[in-house]
């Protein structure tokens, strides 16, 4: 008997159950959204980084001022035309930029806050003309840091699509000379490692602790997960100074070096692209150098051509 009663329970149970499921078949179901210190801290770093489009390629950058933003000297080589998307998918447009001219760092500055989106393009912004409010990011030393600390990267691998892209990784080496793989001028044998996967379009973007600081700038690596470093520490004392050179406009745009051809057998004169200057050494020029007339750099790249042969005088003798 008791056996019976506990089974008639529990169909009992069940049925109510079922019964009460039934009644309302459109409760929805309440997520709760997971968020840890970490992931907090990242959707608020996301909001100082920018994706830079330029005529012939792409790179990534950060905000540090209220119109500054800093980016990888290579990104800027060359280029007076910036299409800037902000975290959020506005579009500011830029022409100004400054290189350090022994580092792979670059600063752009932008004179027009306001957003270039016409009505329907990406987003739907609510005013057809308005400022956007750049959010600088916080800069820190690689002096505070330790090897193995766990860093953070975002930007834009492989240009837009991938805009707002994260990686992690750790401070994987500190104090490098990579000098060999990028060259003297571009200033890598000061650079830091890291083994958050970087690839083509994370040139410029920030390198962050944990603690949300940037610690340095992504400027390329030997493979996706050797990942060469610019640190803050090259210009953490200059952005003052690097605002006012904007705003009074004592700043430069300079061209990247044009190359130039030079046979080494047959000559060692050579015309400047820019103003057609001609000159003509008693050496074969190398290297990098300006021209006297109007300033614009050139590059020399000898090339090896065939040898001329040696022009045998005739012998022949004239019969009367």
């Amino acid at each position: 008997m008791k056996k019976r009663l506990t089974a008639v329970a529990i169909f009992m149970v069940l049925v109510f159950a079922a019964s009460g499921l039934a009644q309302e078949p459109n409760t929805p179901v309440v997520s709760r959204r997971v968020t840890t210190p970490f992931t907090e801290q990242v959707q608020t770093s996301l909001k100082g980084v920018v994706h830079i489009m330029c005529p012939k390629w792409q790179g990534s950058g950060f905000v540090v001022g209220p119109r500054l933003i800093v980016t990888a000297r290579h990104v800027v080589e060359g280029v007076e035309d910036f299409d800037i998307t902000t975290w959020d998918g506005h579009h500011i447009h830029a022409t100004k930029a400054i290189s350090d001219k022994k580092h792979d760092v670059a600063f752009i500055w932008v004179d027009d806050l306001t957003c270039t989106l016409e009505k329907g393009q990406e987003i739907e912004c609510q005013k057809v003309q308005h400022e956007i409010k750049l959010r600088p990011l916080e800069t820190g030393s690689i002096k505070e840091c330790v090897l193995g600390q766990n860093v953070y990267v975002i930007g834009s691998p492989y240009g837009k699509i991938n805009f707002n892209a994260l990686t992690v990784g750790i401070i994987s080496g500190v104090d490098r000379d990579w000098s060999d793989a990028a060259g003297d001028d571009y200033g890598w044998n000061v650079a830091f490692t890291v083994d958050s996967a970087g690839h083509p379009g994370n040139s410029g973007c920030p390198v962050f602790t944990t603690d949300g600081v940037v610690r340095g700038i992504l400027v390329g690596g030997f493979s996706p997960v050797l990942i060469s470093v610019m640190p803050c520490d090259l210009f953490l004392e200059d952005l003052g100074m690097i605002q006012l050179m904007f705003a009074m406009g004592k700043y430069r745009f300079e061209e990247a070096p044009d190359s130039i051809a030079l046979d080494v057998y047959t000559g060692y004169s050579w015309v400047c692209p820019k103003c057609e200057h001609k000159y003509t050494t008693d050496m074969l020029p190398t290297g990098e150098c300006s021209c006297s007339e109007c300033g614009h750099r050139v590059v020399f790249d000898p090339v090896k051509a065939e040898k001329p042969g040696k022009v045998e005088e005739s012998t022949d003798s004239q019969e009367d």
